[in-house]
């Protein structure tokens, strides 16, 4: 017999696991942004950082966002 709240549990965290499939693209995105930045000169920076702050403006969005879901869910 199932305890109670388990079928919950379940969803939760199959939920969780599809936010974390969806972050991984941004996060690997960021990542390769950084392994840009360790080879460029400081001439280059300015070219990198936008990109560089959009990436982590859209990770930290994404984030923020699976957290708020699960907040209502509880």
């Amino acid at each position: 017999m199932p305890k109670p709240g388990a079928e919950l549990l379940d969803k939760v965290g199959t939920g969780v696991d599809k936010e974390i499939e969806a972050l991984r693209p941004k996060l690997k995105a960021m990542g390769e942004k950084l392994d840009e930045l360790k080879h460029t000169s400081a001439e280059a920076w300015g070219d990198l950082k936008p990109g560089l702050e959009r990436a982590w403006a859209e990770l930290q969005e994404s984030f923020n966002k699976a957290a708020a879901r699960f907040r209502k869910s509880r």
